[in-house]
């Protein structure tokens, strides 16, 4: 089964036009006022250097502020920093708190990072339950590594889907949008002719695992052969 993990979004959701043509004080000065529009665009500015010095102390502060008056985006965002570590502690509780809030209001990653935090039991307790429900809600929404993380679940007998043709269903949405363990998995299971369910296809997943694992080891090998030689050590 995959090696669940949550990811952590470095880029942030498209803010308006109309904001990103102000400049940096008069962002600031909205923000101020508590318009919470410019309180989550600052935030987008300070971590990412776009239109004002990265700041990430400053990034962490003006998510805040917008995340408790119930942006979504920025409720994310923060969460993000917390399970990162990034303008603030590093804190999973938090992290998983400001997750949820964004995870309530139906963001898709939010959901998908609670799935991930209730299967490995990192920063919440484990809840195989409550992973599926979370992982759900996000596969719906068509998140592709949710609809993997899902499949995998049910393939490693972690829960009885109600309908394992479903569970195939998210494999193939999830190659479809470029998800790559699902690919090798999907591509295996049709060069095999098993798209079943059973101990054949536990070692189909398992095959596509060793192959990511191995591609992994070998890109981190060549870009540290690229770096060695680029710097002479």
């Amino acid at each position: 089964m995959q090696s669940f993990r949550p990811f952590i979004l470095a880029a942030f959701l498209v803010v308006s036009q109309t904001l990103f043509a102000k400049n940096l004080q008069e962002l600031q000065a909205d923000a101020e006022k508590d318009v919470v529009s410019a309180q989550f665009e600052l935030g987008v500015r300070y971590n990412t250097g776009d239109g004002a010095p990265i700041d990430q102390d400053q990034a962490a502060r003006w998510f805040r502020r917008a995340a408790e008056k119930g942006d979504i985006r920025a409720q994310f965002n923060l969460g993000a920093m917390y399970n990162a570590g990034v303008g603030v502690q590093r804190d999973g509780a938090e992290a998983m708190k400001w997750f949820r809030k964004a995870a309530e209001l139906g963001d898709d990653r939010a959901e998908f990072n609670l799935g991930v935090a209730y299967a490995t039991g990192e920063g919440l307790g484990k809840d195989i339950n409550e992973a599926v429900r979370w992982l759900h809600k996000a596969a719906v929404q068509g998140n592709a590594d949710a609809q993997f993380d899902l499949a995998a679940l049910a393939v490693n007998g972690d829960y009885m889907a109600d309908d394992p043709a479903e569970t195939m269903e998210y494999l193939r949405k999830a190659a479809g949008q470029g998800n790559l363990p699902a690919q090798f998995f999907m591509g295996i299971a049709y060069v095999t002719g098993k798209e079943g369910f059973g101990n054949e296809l536990k070692a189909i997943v398992s095959m596509a695992l060793l192959y990511i694992i191995c591609h992994y080891c070998f890109v981190r090998f060549i870009n540290k052969t690229q770096t060695q030689k680029r710097t002479g050590l």
